[in-house]
């Protein structure tokens, strides 16, 4: 379609999507109506003891080596999305806790992220001159 990519055409769309299904996510699980709260989803480590601590009763499981980095994404894009609502530093530190489990999760150094990272900004830069491309002719 264009020389940068379908993906921009779409990327608005799934960011829509994205949005719609987190909120009925959240909607659904919200309460039972049976007084038990339903959240399906994965928590900073410490938080079934704080739940305990105010009286909850957690039930929780440990997932497996899939489920953990799926559920890992699901927490990135939640966090991205807080983030974006809030722009504020705690979602910003929420970000890069899931970001480190996630390149925990997948066995990568900070040494491998970084070369890819240096290779990338010098094939195309990076954003600190704040271009913002408007249109191709």
């Amino acid at each position: 379609f264009n020389c940068y990519g379908i993906e921009n055409i779409i990327k608005p769309f799934r960011y829509f999507v994205t949005n719609l299904i987190r909120f009925v996510f959240l909607w659904y699980n919200d309460d039972r109506g049976d007084g038990m709260k339903v959240y399906n989803k994965l928590v900073r480590d410490n938080i079934p003891e704080i739940m305990v601590s105010k009286g909850c009763k957690p039930v929780t499981r440990i997932l497996n080596d899939e489920e953990y980095l799926s559920e890992l994404n699901k927490k990135l894009l939640e966090e991205v999305n807080e983030y974006l609502s809030d722009n504020n530093i705690e979602e910003l530190a929420d970000i890069k806790e899931v970001f480190l489990a996630i390149l925990k999760a997948k066995n990568i150094s900070d040494e491998e992220l970084e070369n890819v990272r240096i290779d990338k900004v010098n094939k195309r830069g990076s954003f600190n001159d704040k271009v913002y491309l408007e249109y191709e002719e």
